[in-house]
């Protein structure tokens, strides 16, 4: 027993490292997309903070909750990323743990389980999601809570008779409830299952249940109230009849089986899954069957990650609906808890399967659920291991988990320090008159500030304090050249092309004394007393046209101002254009 004492404890180092580990990525973490733009919402006091958001409900989507706590977070800076993303991170297998009451020995082991895999997620989903403030609101908080609400329901199914219990269990249902689309329409499952529990077992504790699955319900008609959120389920379904219907889960399942299964962790965590019911099972039945049974989704789960096209979806498909009899399975077993978040993992995707929103991110409440859920199962098989086998076992996983995500931390590193420098200039500036601005970010972990999702340059401008009669605006990268126009600096470097530098269209007309003019769908300029008229026939793609002549250039994407390629200056324009070092210098007559 005192053996066994000082293996749990000793886990506690390694526990501590990956959640610490997990607090410090969310801490360095830079802004990304809509980020930029939340952060600004409570700048304005109370008034202005009440009309962005219902602007926000109004045109965007019907997100309240989460979305308010969104802005919170990034107003209040980084640290408060750090500390409320890690609680809440720990709230969901410390939920889970709750609700299936496992023994006080397996505790450590699921903890730790649960934080090597978490810092083990496929990388796009850590960094497009996880670590993306907003997503992180968006989909991790909701599934905190929904982990949460499990306790509850469980307890009210055992103590009907308590107003207190009851009372804040529908407070808390309806904030479930008001979450997402996604985690409310699980939260409403959940709550759905234990009315049901409690019509075949007691049905004294039903009227708080259902109680409880209205106040879900509530919440979730919240989100779809609004006109945005309407409108967004009518295009990414595309639904107008029961076959456009069944086409849109077409589309929706081949989407997620290339981005999940695309990170092979996933495929690997769905296989862990299915294996460790299966033993955990067999186990307890003391028959091989079900572990045997349990490999054939196990084995289609790791085959996703070797196949492609319909073979990947036809697995994919396979394993997701495997699910369901599995929970089934551990449901009869007792394990009811392992089963609920099994069941919830499948259901967070089954409500995605009709829309296009296929991205990384939506993926992780699926991942958390089925984490939560092998963390468990995981517990329950390391105890019948020695104790320090187990311990030494559990702290090489944990280990490995840092070691593998190092080069994570050290691009989230390099972004954190590109961000404090650009903060700093901000602050420089309004003693210089000039704003630098650092592109030097790595852009598999962030956007850049001057462009971004409701975040636009101008907008950037403002929120610096910027006057344009009286300051300067300088962009720059160490691997991208500065553009000079008859010796003046733009605001704009040159960009990499597929052949030459791409170099910005207005800081260049401008600097020449010319114009620039919107058109519907167009640009129309004027170089060197010649008009000239710039379309976009494909993505990527521009065409100058001028009497007499066209030319089709290459187009930058996702930059705050339009940037051509080389030739549509040299050919078109006609000024010369001369590389000198680090820097690329234009002149008329060229």
């Amino acid at each position: 027993m005192d053996g066994g004492n000082r293996a749990r404890r000793a886990l506690r180092v390694p526990t501590a490292a990956v959640y610490l580990s997990a607090a410090f990525l969310l801490g360095i973490a830079v802004y990304s997309a809509d980020d930029y733009w939340y952060s600004t919402f409570m700048d304005g006091g109370l008034g202005e903070y009440l009309r962005l958001m219902r602007v926000h409900y109004e045109e965007m989507n019907g997100r309240m909750l989460v979305h308010a706590a969104a802005q919170l977070i990034l107003h209040c800076g980084s640290w408060l990323f750090a500390l409320a993303g890690t609680a809440l991170t720990l709230a969901i297998p410390c939920a889970s743990l709750r609700a299936a009451r496992l023994p006080a020995a397996r505790r450590e082991a699921c903890l730790l389980i649960f934080g090597a895999g978490l810092l083990l997620m496929p990388g796009g989903m850590l960094s497009r999601g996880f670590l993306w403030t907003s997503a992180f609101c968006n989909y991790v908080l909701p599934t905190a809570m929904v982990c949460a609400l499990l306790p509850l329901l469980q307890r009210l199914s055992e103590r009907g008779g308590s107003l207190p219990l009851a009372a804040g269990t529908a407070l808390f249902s309806l904030l479930c409830g008001a979450t997402t689309e996604q985690s409310g329409f699980v939260a409403l499952c959940l709550a759905l299952y234990f009315c049901l529990a409690s019509l075949a077992r007691d049905r004294r504790a039903l009227p708080a249940l259902l109680v409880s699955a209205a106040a879900c319900l509530a919440g979730l008609l919240s989100i779809f109230l609004s006109p945005a959120t309407q409108l967004r389920l009518a295009q990414e379904t595309g639904a107008s009849s029961a076959a456009s219907l069944l086409d849109a889960v077409r589309r929706g399942l081949a989407a997620q089986a290339e981005l999940l299964i695309g990170g092979r962790t996933s495929a690997a965590l769905l296989a862990a899954l299915f294996l460790a019911a299966g033993l955990v099972l067999s186990r307890s039945g003391g028959s091989r069957r079900p572990l045997l049974l349990c490999s054939v989704p196990a084995a289609a789960a790791l085959a996703m990650a070797l196949c492609a096209g319909a073979a990947r979806q036809a697995l994919y498909a396979a394993a997701l609906i495997s699910l369901i009899p599995a929970a089934a399975a551990l449901l009869r077993s007792r394990r009811s808890v392992c089963a609920l978040l099994m069941l919830c993992a499948a259901a967070s995707l089954c409500v995605m399967l009709p829309t296009n929103t296929a991205g990384e991110r939506v993926f992780l409440p699926f991942y958390l659920y089925s984490l939560s859920a092998a963390a468990l199962l995981g517990a329950e098989l390391l105890a019948s291991l020695r104790p320090r086998a187990a311990s030494a076992a559990l702290a090489l996983a944990a280990l490995a988990a840092i070691v593998l995500r190092l080069p994570l931390f050290a691009g989230c590193w390099d972004n954190y320090q590109v961000e404090r420098l650009n903060r700093r200039y901000e602050r420089d500036y309004r003693e210089t008159g000039v704003l630098y601005y650092c592109m030097d970010y790595d852009m598999d972990y962030t956007h850049t500030k001057a462009f971004s999702e409701g975040y636009t340059y101008a907008y950037w401008l403002d929120s610096a304090g910027f006057d344009p009669d009286t300051g300067r605006v300088y962009l720059y990268s160490g691997s991208l050249p500065s553009v000079y126009v008859s010796g003046e600096r733009l605001t704009s470097p040159a960009l990499p092309g597929e052949s030459g530098w791409l170099l910005p269209l207005r800081d260049t007309v401008e600097a020449l004394g010319e114009t620039v003019t919107v058109l519907d769908g167009s640009l129309e300029v004027s170089v060197s007393g010649r008009r000239f008229e710039i379309s976009y026939p494909s993505w990527g793609r521009a065409l100058v046209s001028w009497e007499g002549g066209s030319l089709e250039v290459e187009l930058s994407t996702g930059y705050y101002q339009t940037c051509l390629g080389e030739a549509a200056f040299t050919e078109a324009f006609g000024l010369g254009v001369e590389e000198r070092g680090s820097s690329i210098r234009l002149s008329p007559g060229g």
